[in-house]
């Protein structure tokens, strides 16, 4: 309602704000963790009987050691805290009972509020992008350790929710799974684990990181432990947004457009194995990401591969900056539903999702020297024929065209006449 004051009997007609009707980068960076883990008792997030607190909204290690309690032989603390120490500062934590072993029934969970367990208690928040299982190849000694055909299976589902499912319906989709080796492997036996995860459609949503690292302990003790936690906070710190700036605001700086190769784990002193970066060819060749020592920096991330094989999706950059196209246009274009299905709603459709996505390809997520070779927008009777309209649908077709990573770069050097030059 205006704000002025009437003091004459009367009709007044008010006109209301027009909606705002932008499109806006979803938030970015924001992991969602699942492990074994409890509410700490007489905690603010300590549920009512039978009830469940999941997920917990954590913005600190402090925050997470006064909220929750965790087994010592697991690894969630620890990568909740490599998260942090690495970049991150939001992040939701779900629990699973430490008395059951990690597969698909148990991490996809599921249950009404209150009762919410596994990646199904992430997906009601729809705020977390990067999802890590870190305890996935940890039991209690009461749990039967899972064999690998469990562990391969508990990973499909992890990539399924990722990309929503099949048919859309086992999640909103568009998440990023980090996904940890198994431990102890060696690299035969890690290439032929790699090529079960990239046989599933889903396999672009994940990416597979070797080897655990060592990191040292507030207590002075050195933890072996998967990586996923790490690298999510690497993540979580290349799209933070400029100072000021709302959660989603992409720059060339800052977006999903960045990947973590290249970039130096904060905590990490050594690795389960020494790799060197020519011994990791047969390991990237097999979309393995590696973790290596590099003199003069420490641990280094080195590989940008999703688990796919085909060339449109196998990188990290790629996956994400399509994934936030997606969800952006699809959360900034809700204003539609019940809107009159005609051509005046596919034009405002379709000018507003160009205006955001030239704001990305200005930012440099796009490649190309002009919008048209770096995306189109077709929203019109083509795409909707009779039979759509008479079904309520209203389809939006985007092509965009990511930045891809480089990672080659080439050095020719010519030795001529005396002289050396370099291209």
């Amino acid at each position: 309602m205006a704000d002025t004051t009437y003091t004459i009997p009367g009709v007044y007609l008010e006109t209301p704000r027009s909606r705002d009707t932008r499109v806006r980068g979803v938030p970015l960076g924001v992991a969602g963790f699942i492990g074994y883990a409890s509410a700490r008792k007489g905690s603010d997030v300590d549920p009512a009987p039978g009830k469940t607190p999941w997920p917990v909204l954590i913005q600190s290690l402090e925050d997470f050691e006064a909220r929750i309690d965790t087994p010592s032989w697991g690894n969630l603390e620890a990568s909740i805290r490599g998260f942090f120490e690495n970049g991150g500062t939001r992040c939701f934590v779900v629990g699973i009972p430490d008395d059951v072993p990690h597969n698909p029934t148990t991490v996809l969970g599921g249950g009404g509020p209150g009762e919410r367990l596994g990646l199904t208690a992430l997906d009601v928040v729809e705020e977390a992008e990067i999802i890590a299982a870190p305890d996935l190849f940890v039991v209690p000694d009461s749990v039967a350790r899972p064999d690998i055909g469990e562990l391969i299976a508990t990973t499909h589902t992890i990539l399924d929710f990722c990309s929503g499912g099949a048919h859309g319906d086992l999640s909103h989709g568009k998440y990023f799974a980090l996904l940890d080796s198994p431990p102890g492997f060696r690299q035969d036996d890690l290439i032929e684990y790699a090529r079960y995860l990239k046989k599933h459609p889903a396999a672009a949503f994940g990416a597979l990181y070797y080897p655990w690292v060592d990191v040292p302990l507030p207590d002075g003790r050195l933890k072996r432990m998967p990586p996923s936690g790490q690298i999510a906070g690497i993540l979580a710190k290349l799209t933070q947004p400029p100072p000021g700036m709302p959660p989603g605001t992409v720059t060339a700086d800052s977006g999903p457009h960045l990947s973590a190769g290249n970039r130096v784990l904060a905590d990490a002193i050594g690795s389960e194995v020494d790799l060197r970066r020519v011994a990791c060819r047969d390991l990237l060749e097999a979309n393995i990401n590696t973790i290596v020592p590099w003199s003069g920096r420490g641990m280094v991330v080195w590989g940008t591969r999703t688990l796919s094989e085909d060339e449109e999706t196998n990188q990290i950059s790629v996956r994400r900056v399509l994934s936030f196209v997606e969800r952006s246009v699809y959360v900034g274009t809700q204003w539609a539903v019940f809107e009159p299905n005609d051509p005046s709603l596919w034009k405002q459709m379709t000018a507003r999702t160009e205006v955001f996505l030239e704001e990305i390809w200005k930012a440099g997520l796009l490649a190309g020297e002009s919008q048209s070779e770096a995306f189109f927008v077709k929203c019109d009777e083509e795409t909707n024929p009779p039979g759509e309209l008479e079904e309520g649908h209203i389809n939006i077709v985007l092509m965009v065209r990511p930045v891809r990573s480089v990672e080659f770069i080439v050095l020719k050097i010519t030795h001529q006449g005396g002289q050396t030059t370099e291209e």
